[in-house]
């Protein structure tokens, strides 16, 4: 999470020392004293010694570039750090945090300037990464954290509106004769409250309400305008010096987190960054929250697979800070134990198509403590990864004939968890253990719309979850598919162009789906449920709101419907889960096992034993093949494998906290 000791970091067998590099400190690759302190008293400010020492130890150094956090640490550093932060409707300074951290202002032409500078300064240095932290900024502070009323949010959204609106509809719709700063303050500062349900503005239609919600709009795009010129400004930089810069950025659970209609946005800057690297803390109800979702339903899988989707490279993932901050407190009061859960969490997201960050600080030099009571396990699986990378490489296809169409758009604003159907359905596919690939499709504004009928070739059924808005574009590749034969799975078909016609509705006896109609020389499978404005209500959502078994049953019907089989068949409690990726061009079929079944108490994993996997060989796999055992830490082994007409099967020996099998030719 923070950089460490080069030495240290290469104990935990990290590859990337500090992906938030300086965060908190004045000095983007250096990070705060407070934090880590051997640096500090190792390296004192010279950060070219500190970055010649990563290099050394084989570290990708990385540097930081705060998106709003005014840290008190910058105040001697940048003495007018306060003029360049936003404002509440009183116009007084925003402060959050014990410490009085402020909260900066992207629309103000000053502080963009100093996130150049700061990115400028970290790639001068020597950093390969650079990570943009919050990057939705201004609309973030504009919601639920009650600023955005600063004179330069407030100019910039009087120009937003003349220039969306004729003066005429200005007043019929906002009852706006003339753009007076303080007045229309004072209509926006109730609304950003998101206790009372009856108040807020994304589920009302009164002029203020209206008004609210282009508030939030232009500010978000004013968010997504500054970061563009940001990135712009330091790709050029670092293509003008000579350096091979990659630029990533964080934002919660993907964007998922979504406290009121107040949406916390991230995939909205998919086409501005190479990768995310983000805080995780998957929240079933789409609000912020300070514990942390434990295993088996605190899955990451969906996330990952989708952000892998995003950029077609992993993405690491941590605990988002407001959790670890209390976990970390746990095992200073308490002297808890989370190795094994951290090891799970690494596991999963290799897994998965990810990547992991170990949220390790050294408060005191060579205090063991963390290390010790955290980040033992996941260091190991850590030094598993690097000594098996060819395990985890090539475009992490599953070889499954199904996959989830990922459509994004505007319709998630006011629904908890903004796309809990594409998250319920990929956590119970994941825990019945049938594999799946995810696609992504931008919105067409945003995010540029990639989707292609090459990309659904090799699939039989795609499963587009709701909400949805798709582009002219997505409609005519979805409609193609279905035409020559493919199978679709949805909810909101009219959306996609495909309606009933004159064929009536055929009943089905899936749980799950409402009915079927043919289209072309395919079939639409239509999911229970209706849209509204604040849940999907299908099987996929509803399942990763309550967590119900029946539900996943449901998905399990569902999927086997589809032609789908468990590759562990009897599995599907979502204590255990199969991750397949094709390598084809080997001709091999890797298999990554996790153990979600955890002892919090003990901290220890509860092994697996009698399993038995069942899949079908892959055609690139000739009659006769064999199957190597994997195990953090332990022997490679052997195992018989029964091919049987066409399908593969073997035992696995008892499972502790993850394996990997690697089938290929014998």
């Amino acid at each position: 999470m923070v950089p460490m000791l080069p030495e240290t970091a290469v104990d935990l067998h990290a590859s990337v020392n500090g992906v938030w590099a300086g965060i908190g400190g004045p000095h983007p690759i250096l990070t705060s004293p407070e934090i880590v302190p051997a640096i500090a008293a190792k390296y004192g400010g010279n950060a070219e010694a500190f970055v010649d020492a990563c290099h050394q130890a084989g570290l990708i150094v990385t540097g930081v570039v705060n998106g709003l956090e005014g840290y008190p640490s910058l105040r001697a550093a940048t003495p007018d750090l306060d003029s360049m932060a936003c404002r509440d409707a009183q116009g007084k300074l925003v402060r959050v945090g014990a410490k009085g951290m402020t909260l900066m202002c992207t629309n103000n032409p000053d502080w963009l300037q100093w996130e150049i500078n700061r990115g400028k300064r970290a790639i001068d240095l020597g950093a390969e990464l650079v990570l943009v932290d919050t990057p939705m900024s201004a609309s973030f502070i504009s919601g639920f954290l009650k600023a955005g009323f600063c004179e330069h949010c407030m100019a910039n959204f009087e120009r937003y509106l003349h220039a969306r609106f004729p003066r005429g509809q200005l007043e019929e719709r906002f009852d706006l004769t003339e753009f007076d700063a303080k007045a229309v303050v004072a209509r926006l500062a109730p609304l950003q409250n998101i206790t009372d349900p009856k108040r807020r503005p994304h589920h009302n239609k009164s002029r203020d309400d209206l008004l609210f919600r282009e508030f939030i709009y232009c500010q978000e795009q004013a968010s997504f305008d500054s970061r563009k010129r940001l990135i712009d400004a330091l790709r050029a930089h670092a293509r003008d010096t000579g350096r091979t810069v990659a630029f990533c950025t964080n934002a919660s659970d993907l964007g998922t987190a979504n406290p009121g209609g107040h949406w916390i946005r991230a995939l909205m800057f998919a086409d501005l960054f190479d990768l995310f690297a983000y805080e995780l803390n998957a929240e079933p109800y789409g609000m912020l929250s300070k514990d942390v979702l434990k295993y088996p339903r605190g899955k990451w899988a969906a996330y990952h697979k989708l952000a892998q989707a995003v950029h077609h490279r992993r993405a690491p993932a941590v605990i988002h800070a407001n959790s670890m901050g209390r976990l970390i407190m746990d095992v200073i009061t308490q002297g808890k134990s989370m190795n094994t859960w951290m090891e799970v969490q690494s596991a999963e997201a290799y897994a998965a198509n990810g990547a992991y960050i170990q949220f390790y600080i050294e408060p005191r030099a060579g205090n063991r403590l963390f290390l010790d009571k955290c980040w033992t396990g996941s260091a190991r699986h850590a030094a598993f990864v690097q000594s098996h990378a060819d395990l985890y490489d090539g475009d992490l296809r599953s070889g499954s004939s199904l996959a989830v169409v990922f459509l994004m758009n505007e319709r998630g604003r006011t629904i908890p968890a903004v796309y809990p159907s594409y998250l319920g359905f990929a956590q119970a596919l994941v825990e019945g253990n049938y594999p799946f690939d995810v696609l992504f499709a931008g919105d067409g504004h945003y995010v540029q719309d990639r989707l292609t009928g090459e990309q659904l070739q090799s699939y039989k059924a795609v499963l587009v979850p709701s909400p949805i808005e798709p582009t002219g574009y997505q409609k005519r590749v979805i409609q193609d598919f279905v035409k020559a034969g493919g199978t679709l799975v949805c909810q909101e078909p009219e959306k996609l162009g495909l309606s009933r016609g004159g064929d009536s509705p055929r009943p089905v006896t899936t749980p799950c789906l409402e009915s079927q109609f043919n289209h072309g020389k395919g079939r639409v499978l239509l999911l229970r449920g209706s849209v509204s404005e604040t849940w999907t209500d299908d099987t996929g959502s509803n399942f990763f709101k309550t967590y119900d078994p029946k539900l996943r049953a449901e998905i399990d019907q569902l999927a086997q419907s589809l032609g789908l089989a468990p590759i562990l068949a009897g599995e599907a409690s979502g204590l255990l889960s199969v991750f397949p990726i094709v390598q084809a061009g080997k001709r091999r079929l890797v298999l990554h096992l996790v153990n979600y079944d955890i002892d919090y108490e003990r901290d220890e994993i509860r092994e697996k034993a009698d399993l038995v996997v069942n899949l079908a060989r892959p055609d690139f796999l000739p009659d006769n093949v064999t199957a190597r055992l994997y195990v953090p830490g332990g022997p490679t082994r052997t195992l018989d494998v029964n091919d049987s007409k066409g399908r593969l099967l073997f035992s696995l020996p008892p499972l502790g906290a993850s394996a990997t099998v690697v089938i290929s030719e014998q």
